[in-house]
């Protein structure tokens, strides 16, 4: 029975096994570099494959072990294994201090008597000679490795020398004697002998070697390398038809199962990697906005500013900036789709949302940066997974920013990827990081860079001090900006006459409103179901005593309830220019903003006045509290527990009404006096049925002082005799 054609189940095991070879390592990188380009030919790849991502277990000794190390563990190309290994030639043959260190495995296995003395390692000090006494060529011990680790599977092998000779003259002398058997001791020949009567079958063995005139040399000069790589050269010239040959065994055997192997190692890298799919954000946001009108951003495609980015290498950094609703997002949008057209697998693209804490972070923004260019360029992929094998909680760990600013850095130098052009809408809404996303922006870059923020000092900050930077200015383009609003007021109000069936006046009429009050932004034209929500929020946050948390204002507003929580952080995003979210907190960005509506808004957000307010968030608190208020709590089970002994639970009953159970009988104090006196009974039924459970709140959450005063409030203004009711 042929042993060649063992009963094997699933894909075959391809193994590369390298000679040892003193300096003429190099040969059979030439080759193997030969042979990498035929397959990248054939296969129509973008760059030349790496032997890791094509061999499943790759060996040698001598050498060949060196180059193994380089190409397997190190998973080198073959042009860097390459200009490494003419690096260390000239040292890594002269004789080593032999510590036991890292390089010993190295040194071990190169310890080939006629180019190194023996080396002695370990407490016993163990001699070490090379496997020139029967491993020279290690291709045995490799198929021993690879049918103990893949049990039952098909076994092919490619075997590259390093052109030692095969015939051994010997003088008269003893010394020549000696030489020669030491010599014929490093011949692979017996070795490839064996295998040729092994592995019958045609394409399960292949071997390269140059056999004529490569001589052994202890010595290194300037014509070394270049007689190594012309004689390897002539050979390749003269068996170009059995690399051909090998090639097509190779391609028609290996992609079928084994590029369907490494497709599935990349998406599963992938899918760890995508934290968001900034395509789909991009979708997402354009119907959000009510669709991507060309016309609204074409202006700037034609600015000298654009122009310039565009068309300078010296220019790599485009910074559109601009107050909220001049269209920023938009524009980005826009400028995406036409970069696209022209050069899809060079561009990626990112979109921060300060409300989303999945695109909020500068570890995030680099994952979608990566991501895109991964999937457009699979190629590229190869960067992420010389992390991502290593370590599959990467995109997770708390070093996950450094080793992000390393792959894209890595792909961005990749010489496959041209004209690489970044783009990340709204730096200032990157709440985690910010300074440090800037800054990896602003370093030099084969890439060029197109952000947008709103005006922000941090963001001006650095990227002021970036080399040749551009900037587009919204406010300076006034002008265009507005022509871009009446675009968009256009097309909405010819959807919106379409569905109403307004007649000629009716659209003129509401499409001079829109433009009277548009006031240069996209903001007011917007949905009026959003708008009126942006009001119920603005209105509810004026009038609290304190600022408040996100989750007591999904509370607060109840217009908020029947909404998902990434809906109420769109909505609040809305009144960016007024409110902020920091820590959890939302509050006015600045007292001048809370001023402004008090003095010259309030009739706009608040048409019922400061008290009806008032009224209406002690009616919605007392309703929330008789609701959620019960015995127990934090569970504690042990009424006489000290407070200072009581552990918060997570997640804490207590978050969202918190501000209720201390400011509803503000509230009450401070709304009409009508709406005092028909409160009584509800005040009466909440007291008596929740009184008790109501102060236990107010002990865990340590404001009993605050509770006390309350009362005092209570008894004054809703003229209730307090004391009988508890």
């Amino acid at each position: 029975m042929d042993s060649s054609m063992p009963q094997t189940t699933g894909p075959p095991v391809w193994l590369l096994s390298l000679d040892g070879g003193g300096v003429y390592g190099l040969s059979s990188l030439l080759i193997l570099e030969n042979i990498m380009e035929c397959i990248q030919k054939s296969e129509g790849l973008s760059e030349v494959p790496r032997p890791c991502d094509r061999f499943d277990l790759i060996g040698g000794t001598g050498t060949g072990g060196i180059i193994a190390i380089m190409l397997g563990r190190l998973k080198m190309s073959i042009d860097q294994s390459i200009k490494e290994y003419k690096r260390l030639a000239s040292e890594i043959f002269a004789p080593e201090r032999t510590h036991c260190k890292v390089w010993q495995a190295a040194r071990a296995t190169s310890a080939a008597i006629t180019l190194f003395d023996p080396i002695k390692l370990g407490r016993d000090g163990i001699e070490f000679i090379d496997a020139s006494y029967g491993y020279n060529n290690p291709c045995e011990a490799l198929i021993s490795e690879a049918e103990r680790q893949f049990s039952g599977r098909h076994i092919m092998i490619l075997s590259i020398g390093t052109g030692l000779g095969d015939v051994v003259e010997i003088s008269d002398s003893r010394s020549s004697v000696l030489k020669a058997l030491r010599k014929m001791a490093t011949s692979s020949k017996q070795t490839d002998l064996r295998l040729k009567k092994k592995y019958k079958s045609p394409g399960v063995y292949h071997r390269f070697n140059v056999d004529i005139g490569l001589r052994d040399k202890k010595v290194l000069d300037r014509r070394t390398f270049g007689n190594i790589a012309a004689h390897t050269v002539n050979y390749l010239e003269e068996n170009n038809q059995s690399v051909e040959q090998f090639v097509a065994t190779f391609t028609r055997s290996d992609i079928p199962q084994l590029k369907a192997q490494h497709d599935e190692n990349d998406k599963k890298c992938l899918s760890a990697l995508c934290n968001t799919d900034p395509s789909t954000d991009k979708k997402e946001i354009e119907s959000r906005k009510g669709g991507l009108l060309e016309e609204s951003y074409r202006w700037i495609l034609s600015h000298k500013n654009f122009l310039q980015f565009i068309d300078e290498s010296e220019s790599p950094i485009l910074w559109i900036k601009g107050d909220p609703g001049k269209g920023k997002t938009m524009l980005l949008c826009g400028i995406i789709d036409e970069l696209e057209r022209t050069n899809p697998t060079s561009l990626s693209y990112f979109f921060c949302q300060a409300t989303n804490h999945r695109v909020n972070t500068a570890t995030s923004v680099l994952r979608g940066l990566i991501y895109r260019l991964a999937r457009q360029n699979p190629h590229l992929n190869t960067h992420v997974r010389d992390k991502y094998d290593y370590n599959q909680n990467l995109f997770q760990s708390t070093g996950a920013w450094q080793e992000l600013c390393e792959i894209l850095t890595s792909m961005l130098n990749d010489p496959s990827l041209k004209n690489a052009i970044l783009v990340v809408d709204a730096l200032d809404e990157c709440s985690t990081r910010q300074k440090d996303l800037l800054e990896f922006i602003a370093k030099p870059s084969r890439a060029k860079w197109i952000v947008s923020s709103r005006n922000s000092l941090d963001v001006e900050e650095v990227l002021n001090d970036a080399e040749q930077n551009v900037k587009i200015h919204l406010e300076i383009n006034e002008e265009s900006v507005s022509a871009a609003v009446n675009s968009f007021i256009d097309f909405k109000v010819d959807q919106l006459a379409h569905k109403k069936k307004y007649n000629r006046e009716m659209k003129h009429a509401v499409s001079e409103h829109l433009r009277l009050n548009a006031d240069g932004t996209f903001l007011w034209i917007r949905n009026s179901e959003d708008a009126q929500l942006c009001k119920d929020i603005i209105a509810n946050v004026l009038v609290t005593y304190r600022p408040v948390t996100w989750d007591e204002l999904y509370v607060l507003v109840e217009a908020l309830d029947d909404l998902e929580e990434d809906d109420v952080k769109r909505v609040v995003s809305l009144c960016g220019s007024f409110l902020t979210v920091h820590k959890n907190v939302v509050s006015f960005v600045h007292q001048s903003a809370k001023d402004y509506f008090q003095e010259k808004a309030l009739g706009e957000i608040l048409p019922f006045g400061i008290q009806h307010q008032h009224q209406t968030i002690f009616s919605r608190s007392l309703d929330v509290l008789h609701k959620e208020l019960r015995r127990d709590m934090y569970n504690l089970t042990a009424p006489g527990c000290l407070i200072e002994e009581v552990s918060v639970p997570q997640p804490d009953p207590l978050a969202a009404i918190g501000y209720f159970c201390l400011f509803w009988v503000d509230h009450l104090n401070d709304s009409s006096t009508n709406g005092m006196v028909s409160k009584n009974d509800e005040i009466l039924a909440f007291l008596r049925e929740k009184y008790l459970q109501w102060l236990e709140a107010l002990s865990l959450l340590k404001v009993i002082p605050g509770g006390i005063r309350g009362m005092e409030k209570l008894k004054l203004c809703s003229h209730l005799d307090i004391c009988e009711t508890s």
